[in-house]
C-alpha cells in the first residue's frame, strides 16, 4: 500500500502540536546566545523580586535568531500574557490605542519588525511623487522586503527623505534609483550633479541660494545626522548625476 504524500504550504493541525512541543518552554531550554540569556535572567529575576513589570527590551538581528521566541519566553518566565503586533502595521500613534487598552498589568507588548527599512524608503518615495510630476523621470527601488536595521528611525527617515527629495527635485530626465543591499544604501540620479561651489568631500553646504527650501536640512546637517547615527556617507558627482552612498552600521547593543 502506497503512502499518501501531502504537499501543501499550509500548517496542518497535527504539525502545530509537534511544533509547539519543540519550542522551548523555559528560558533555560533556549539553545545558544548564553550572554543574552544571562542578561535576561538577571532582568527577569529582578522584576519578579520587585513585583514590577520588566523594563523595555529590544532584540535585533537577522531572521531566525529567536527574537520572537525570546519575547514569548519572557512572558512565560514572568507568568504574564503577551500581545504581539508588527511595526509596519503601526502607521500612527492611534494604531496602538486598541492594543494598549486591552493590556493588563504586567503584560508584555511585543512589536515585531520595528525597523524595516523598505517601508521607510517607500514612504519617502511616495512623498517625492509631486517633484516628478510632468518630468520623464523614473523612480525605482531595488531592496529586499525584510531589510532591517537597528537605528533611530526618525533620524534615518530624515536623511533618506532629504537625499531623495533633492534628487527628485533637480533631476529633469532619466532616473532616480534607490538601492539597498544589507547596510548599504545608495541614492543615485541622472541630474546635473552638485554645483561647483559645493565641496563633495567636505559637504560644506548642500543647497545653494537657488536651491533653498524650507523642507531641506542641507547636506551639512544631513552629514551631522549621519555622524550622530554612526554611519558614513560618501558622494560621487559629475555632470551626469550624483550617487550618495550611506554605510549604515547598526547601533551597538547595551551589554
Amino acid at each position: 500500500m502506497s503512502r499518501a504524500e501531502i504537499t501543501t504550504p499550509e500548517v496542518l493541525s497535527d504539525e502545530s502540536v509537534v511544533e509547539l512541543s519543540l519550542r522551548p518552554q523555559r528560558l533555560a531550554e533556549f539553545i545558544g546566545q548564553q550572554k543574552v540569556k544571562d542578561n535576561l535572567r538577571l532582568a527577569i529575576d529582578a522584576a519578579l523580586a520587585r513585583s514590577e513589570p520588566l523594563d523595555h527590551a529590544i532584540f535585533y538581528g537577522p531572521p531566525g535568531l529567536g527574537k520572537t521566541t525570546l519575547a514569548e519566553l519572557i512572558a512565560r518566565e514572568l507568568r504574564v500574557n503577551i500581545r504581539t503586533t508588527s511595526g509596519p502595521a503601526l502607521e500612527k500613534p492611534g494604531d496602538l490605542v486598541g492594543t494598549l487598552t486591552n493590556l493588563r498589568a504586567g503584560d508584555i507588548l511585543f512589536i515585531d519588525e520595528i525597523h524595516r527599512l523598505r517601508p521607510v524608503i517607500e514612504e519617502c518615495m511616495a512623498r517625492c511623487v509631486p517633484w516628478l510630476a510632468g518630468k520623464p523621470v523614473r523612480l525605482t527601488l531595488d531592496a529586499a522586503q525584510d531589510e532591517q536595521l537597528l537605528t533611530n528611525d526618525v533620524l534615518a527617515q530624515s536623511v533618506i527623505w532629504n537625499l531623495l527629495r533633492n534628487a527628485c527635485q533637480y533631476t529633469e530626465e532619466g532616473e532616480v534609483r534607490v538601492e539597498l543591499r544589507g547596510t548599504t544604501l545608495r541614492v543615485a540620479d541622472t541630474g546635473p550633479g552638485l554645483p561647483s561651489s559645493i565641496d563633495a568631500q567636505q559637504f560644506q553646504r548642500f543647497v545653494t541660494s537657488a536651491r533653498q527650501s524650507g523642507e531641506g536640512l542641507g547636506l551639512s546637517i544631513v552629514q551631522r545626522v549621519v555622524e550622530h547615527l554612526g554611519w558614513q556617507m560618501t558622494v560621487e558627482t559629475s555632470v551626469r548625476g550624483c550617487c550618495f552612498t550611506l554605510q549604515m552600521r547598526p547601533a551597538a547593543a547595551d551589554t
